[in-house]
């Protein structure tokens, strides 16, 4: 079933096409800590095992490069001015991979070996991509509709995917937190955001009983942004998750939920469409256009968020 990745792919490429004005609200600050060298949308963007930004552009639909930044120099490793961008850049081991389709809909996961400097190819439904540290993943079209949720050992995309289950709704990001449990957003169709255990992942992934949504809703967001889907998804080191909302006509929203779930506030606001969230040496950075910036909660914040945390390690000494 193809048309859910459609979809998706035609909301990425709204991503590519929207130049927006990051605002931030009360609580929290930031500035550019990167700006690409034209006005192309940063799409999504790591940091490699040699230390280098890694990241993906588009100016319009169709169109994807992906570039290594050195902090010296710029490099491409990979562009297409007739594929459409994909919604992932993500750092395994000393590969980077990416996303793109062309304009059949044929989906790929592209690996850039850093060492060699090489791109290979790999011919796979999937829409977003993600990591356990370990394993690559992603989400993409199921057979029967929904999205699947496959994981490939070690990042290897030569050898046959696990798929740990099926969750009806559109294909959105998803992201692990720092106990190995799993989040997924599936964007549009779904305004919630699933959570499983570690072990239930290690038992989907050992060939056992496959992640569902029943019985594993986190948050139902559609009340508080209605008519907005999940972009992005990252979880930090104390459990609070962050994502992006957005729709077709409004702005976008950066949220942070806290780790019980039981409340949330927006970070930051933009007149384009967001692109990646990512934490790296304890900071916080989201993209926004062309740029990429690092997020800084003011005292306040910063004292609510070592609250939250010295909540969560006395309820887990209990």
């Amino acid at each position: 079933m193809k048309l859910q990745n459609v979809v998706a792919a035609s909301f990425v490429a709204t991503l590519a096409t929207a130049p927006g004005a990051l605002t931030f609200n009360p609580g929290y600050g930031g500035s550019a800590f990167y700006t690409h060298t034209n006005s192309d949308s940063v799409i999504s963007y790591d940091w490699g095992s040699d230390g280098k930004l890694y990241y993906m552009t588009s100016a319009g639909f169709p169109d994807v490069a992906v570039w290594q930044q050195d902090g010296a120099s710029i490099n491409s490793i990979y562009s297409n001015s007739n594929n459409f961008v994909g919604a992932s850049v993500v750092a395994l081991n000393s590969s980077i991979y990416f996303n793109d389709s062309d304009t059949s809909n044929n989906q790929f996961i592209r690996r850039y070996d850093i060492g060699a400097g090489t791109v290979a190819t790999s011919a796979l439904t999937n829409f977003a991509l993600g990591t356990d540290g370990t394993n690559l993943l992603s989400t993409g079209s199921a057979a029967g509709g929904g999205t699947d949720i496959l994981s490939y050992a070690n990042g290897d995309l030569l050898t046959a995917s696990i798929n740990l289950g099926t969750v009806n709704g559109f294909s959105g990001p998803i992201a692990f937190d720092s106990s190995g449990n799993l989040f997924y957003a599936p964007g549009f169709g779904d305004a919630s955001i699933y959570r499983w255990s570690a072990a239930e992942v290690s038992t989907a992934l050992a060939g056992g009983q496959q992640l569902t949504a029943t019985g594993n809703l986190w948050y139902d967001y559609s009340s508080d942004f209605a008519g907005a889907g999940a972009t992005s998804l990252l979880v930090d080191d104390v459990g609070e998750v962050y994502i992006t909302v957005t729709d077709f006509v409004s702005p976008s929203n950066f949220v942070r939920f806290d780790s019980d779930a039981l409340g949330f506030d927006v970070v930051a606001s933009s007149t384009g469409r967001l692109g990646e969230i990512r934490i790296r040496e304890g900071e916080l950075f989201v993209s926004d256009g062309n740029q990429i910036f690092n997020v800084v909660p003011e005292p306040s914040a910063m004292l609510l968020s070592l609250i939250s945390a010295s909540a969560v390690l006395l309820r887990r000494r209990r």
